[in-house]
């Protein structure tokens, strides 16, 4: 059944990792890193449904296990070079198919962003209820971009070295942090991109928008989850 308003939850979780081997079943502060996004979906109020495609099925038997959708992926949707967007299509396919089940938005929720808050993927979604065909977490950015010529010497990108603004005096641009996307489905549809027609941002806090990509990115994310445990068991016991 097709519901303009209904959104579904999705999360791309492949097996196969080159940055982190094994990076969605690979534990950070306690639980799998696939989990991180199946939580923060579930418990965003405009998600209607959650559903998790994978290629892995000790992938998917983690998922079952938190109460999500397993979307089998096929394995050549899932390789290194395989986009997002075809990630995307197949679920809805696959749902329509399968499961008779075709919402009106989709929001894409990256696991690899592990402090992403449910009120994020919200936001996000609240964008294109608005009106926006698509929409994408970001957050402010004042920083002074370079770029490499070909000969080696450096040019600004944002910026120019001879008449360079105070950082106070400029004007915020928005870096894209990958946390989560929203899009209207018949607009995704037609474009086949998740930036389709009217795109807005859900402008985010900064330090929610870390992502993991390398090995050193899931180090620095535990080492800062563990820290906010603390804290906030501390602060429990102190009441």
């Amino acid at each position: 059944m097709y519901s303009e308003q209904e959104c579904l939850g999705l999360i791309l979780a492949r097996g196969g990792s080159k940055g982190v081997p094994k990076k969605n079943l690979r534990h950070l502060a306690g639980q799998p890193l696939v989990l991180y996004g199946i939580r923060v979906a579930q418990a965003a109020r405009r998600v209607g449904r959650v559903a998790v495609s994978t290629d892995d099925p000790d992938i998917a038997a983690v998922v079952r296990e938190a109460g999500a959708e397993v979307i089998p992926r096929p394995a050549d949707l899932a390789s290194d070079t395989a986009s997002a967007e075809v990630g995307i299509l197949h679920a809805l396919d696959w749902l329509r198919d399968e499961r008779a089940y075709v919402p009106g938005i989709v929001s894409l929720v990256q696991c690899t962003s592990p402090f992403t808050l449910p009120e994020d993927v919200d936001g996000v979604i609240g964008c294109v209820l608005d009106g926006a065909d698509s929409a994408f977490t970001a957050h402010p950015f004042w920083h002074f971009v370079w770029k490499q010529n070909g000969d080696g010497s450096m040019r600004g990108v944002n910026h120019s070295g001879a008449q360079r603004q105070r950082r106070q005096d400029l004007e915020p641009e928005f870096l894209e942090n990958g946390s989560a996307y929203a899009m209207s489905v018949p607009s995704f549809r037609a474009t086949g991109d998740r930036f389709c027609g009217q795109v807005a941002a859900y402008v985010m806090h900064p330090q929610r928008g870390i992502e993991i990509d390398t090995p050193e990115e899931f180090e620095l994310c535990e080492d800062l989850l563990l820290a906010q445990r603390n804290r906030a068991q501390k602060a429990k016991g102190e009441r």
